[in-house]
Order: structure tokens, then C-alpha cells, then sequence
């Protein structure tokens, strides 16, 4: 394996840490990839460059994201806030955030969380339909509608149109349910 002899080969290499975590974690082994990016973490903050905290972002995105899997949930939301403080503009941590918030039942924390990721990433598709399936959940169609309307205009994935379709022809059942009943 390339990043086996890479660390053979070499001391703090943070970058070899990271790529074993990542490998590890595709192939479903969460210990070895909680190893390799704890490891990488630790190498990169004895580093102070300012390049270092876009790479340690996606790496404590990346730990945090293992850790919730695992059922870790504190500890990843402590990493998803590391990531956070070390690169604000990177929305990836406030959607997987809210993702966990969502599944505790803390609704409207969870909307705050994907909110503040669709305004660091306002042409990410993603952002807007987990958004826009948040307000469907908690009964604000017309929320939700205007998210996928958005998300829609510039998504290659087709569930943003399909999620507007249902929900738009839902939003017509209850309006014609409500004029019927009167």
C-alpha cells in the first residue's frame, strides 16, 4: 500500500495519516480511521501556517463524520466545531452538524446549522435540499419549495426537481382539502 510505505519512508507526514483515514474509512474500517486522522491532526497543530487550516478543516470534518457513525456524537461535535473555527467559509461541518442536531430531534438547531452551510456554499445544491427537507419535516412547505425551486436551477441531481414536484403537489392536496372543508 503507497501510504504504508510513504510513512515508512518518512516522519509527520500528516498528508499520509489523512489518506490512510480516508481509505480506511471507505473501506469501512472507523478505528483505523479515527487512528490515521487523530494522527494527522495532532502533526498539523504543531503547525501554524495559515495553509494548514483548509487541510486540518476537512480532516477534523472528516474524524467528526466517523466519530457519528461510530455513535460518538459529543466527541464529533466538538471536531465539526474545530472545523468550523479553523475554516469558516467551508460548509461541510454546518450540514453534517445539522445532520446529527436533525436526528436528535433538535429541529430548529439543525436548520440554523444548514442554513449557515447554504450561505458558505450558495450554489451547492446539497445545502438547499437538506434545508428544503427540513422545512418539509417541521410543515413549512412554502419554505421548503422555495429551497428546492433554488436548488433546482442549478443541481445536475434530479432530487431537487423531484422533491419540488411532491412537494408543490402536496401543497395543492392541502389548500384544496382546506377550501373543500369549507
Amino acid at each position: 500500500m503507497l501510504w504504508n510505505h510513504t510513512l515508512a519512508i518518512t516522519s509527520n507526514n500528516d498528508v499520509a495519516h489523512y489518506n490512510l483515514g480516508h481509505l480506511f474509512l471507505q473501506r469501512g474500517d472507523l478505528d483505523s480511521a479515527i487512528y490515521h486522522f487523530e494522527t494527522a491532526l495532532q502533526m498539523r497543530s504543531r503547525n501554524s501556517a495559515a495553509h494548514y487550516n483548509a487541510g486540518g478543516a476537512l480532516i477534523e470534518n472528516n474524524l467528526a463524520s466517523v466519530l457519528a457513525q461510530k455513535g460518538r456524537l459529543n466527541e464529533a461535535v466538538d471536531h465539526y466545531h474545530n472545523a468550523m473555527n479553523l475554516r469558516p467559509g467551508y460548509g461541510d461541518p454546518y450540514l453534517n452538524l445539522g445532520n446529527i442536531l436533525f436526528q436528535q430531534g433538535q429541529i430548529r438547531d439543525a436548520m440554523a446549522e444548514w442554513q449557515k452551510a447554504h450561505t458558505t456554499e450558495t450554489k451547492d445544491a446539497r445545502f438547499h435540499t437538506v434545508l428544503a427537507d427540513a422545512f418539509l419535516r417541521a410543515g413549512l412547505q412554502k419554505h421548503a419549495i422555495a429551497e428546492y425551486e433554488y436548488a433546482a436551477g442549478f443541481a445536475r441531481d434530479p432530487l431537487p426537481r423531484n422533491n419540488l414536484a411532491w412537494s408543490s403537489r402536496r401543497l395543492l392536496m392541502l389548500q384544496f382539502e382546506m377550501v373543500t372543508e369549507q
